[in-house]
């Protein structure tokens, strides 16, 4: 069995009172502890902001045995721009989604699943299955990935990830059978589209029954499919493991060639243990430029444009420190009225946040 253990997904949010709402009125989690920060992160845990900012994990039981959710608020920032690298977060749980249809939250049926979305369009797919009490709810993390060969030499030959299945276009992978997994879904190049969209420019068809069928297939394509493009919402998974292995990690990364986003540091959180982390990001994907995409390219005015000579999945992997992690991630539910309390606060002494997040 691996000594890696996965830990949690991060999201930046802009409205903390109806996300920590829909955590924890409609999925059920409960928060687990709460931070706050007066500079920004080292890592960029927060992303790239030096300001204040808070973090909260929230999730079906401790970190210790559950894949979690990690909320980063930066204050003053109330939208984040989405990418579509991000494909959503599977969880076990039919009684999520009876509360979801409950609160007249938005539910869509899609194949097997039930799709919902967080605050800031963050999908979560339910299944229609009792949640379970002896296990983690949360089955898997999906991502998009410009070539599943690539993602499959960083993750499962220099990781060292397993491959738990492998289909037509996706492939799952992890560390233990037991813990959450991650599912990546390769896109697929868009030259049909590209010349659907030459011929409406051509054609000046600007409305009606081309430019809907048209909206609906750029809707699939460029969200499922295409160039990835992270924004600012981007994401970033966590993992742990044993202290010692954290360094020759790093050297052999380094050795790979491979992206080292953040080496070796060290992370304070005041009053609580501290952490060192190294932060990588998956293979970049250099390309030859593309004769075909730049002629289709030229002529359109709606096709999204992208650098020709390279472009990067660059999902970001944060390596912890086992060790100091356990003592920090403890569960304290004294900090669930920490964050009531500073959602409150803000409200009063900010609120045109409310007209904002309206």
């Amino acid at each position: 069995m691996s000594a890696v253990r996965a830990l949690h997904w991060v999201f930046k949010i802009g409205d903390r009172t109806q996300t920590a709402k829909f955590y924890r009125e409609i999925l059920g989690m409960k928060v687990l502890r709460h931070e706050e920060f007066k500079e920004g992160c080292a890592a960029a845990c927060n992303g790239p902001y030096d300001n204040r900012w808070s973090k909260t994990m929230i999730g079906y039981g401790p970190e210790s045995n559950h894949f979690v959710i990690e909320l980063t608020y930066n204050y003053n920032v109330f939208d984040y721009e989405r990418g579509n690298e991000f494909l959503g977060i599977t969880i076990k749980s039919k009684e999520a989604l009876g509360r979801a249809r409950a609160a007249n939250w938005p539910v869509e049926q899609v194949g097997n699943k039930y799709k919902l979305e967080a605050p800031g369009g963050y999908p979560f797919y339910l299944l229609d299955e009792p949640q379970p009490t002896d296990s983690d709810p949360v089955v898997e993390v999906s991502l998009a990935s410009s070539s599943l060969n690539k993602t499959l030499d960083y993750w499962n030959k220099l990781l060292k990830a397993e491959i738990f299945s492998k289909e037509s276009g996706a492939v799952v992978v992890g560390f233990n059978k037991d813990h959450c997994k991650i599912r990546f879904v390769e896109k697929s190049e868009y030259y049909f589209i590209l010349i659907i969209l030459l011929f409406l420019e051509v054609e000046k068809l600007s409305a009606g029954i081309f430019r809907q069928f048209l909206k609906g297939m750029e809707n699939n394509f460029f969200t499922a499919d295409g160039p990835i493009d992270r924004k600012l919402a981007y994401g970033r998974i966590a993992f742990a493991i044993p202290g010692a292995e954290l360094k020759s990690l790093e050297e052999k990364m380094k050795a790979a060639d491979t992206t080292i986003l953040t080496p070796y540091v060290k992370l304070d959180t005041p009053g609580k243990a501290s952490v060192v982390v190294v932060i990588l990001a998956d293979p970049v994907r250099y390309v030859n430029p593309d004769p075909i995409f730049a002629f289709l390219t030229s002529f359109t005015i709606s096709a999204p444009k992208r650098e020709l000579n390279s472009f990067q999945d660059g999902h970001e992997i944060c390596f912890v420190d086992e060790e100091g992690f356990s003592e920090l991630s403890q569960y304290n539910p004294e900090e669930e009225k920490i964050l009531d309390r500073f959602i409150a606060k803000e409200a009063k002494d900010r609120p045109d946040i409310r007209k904002q997040n309206s």
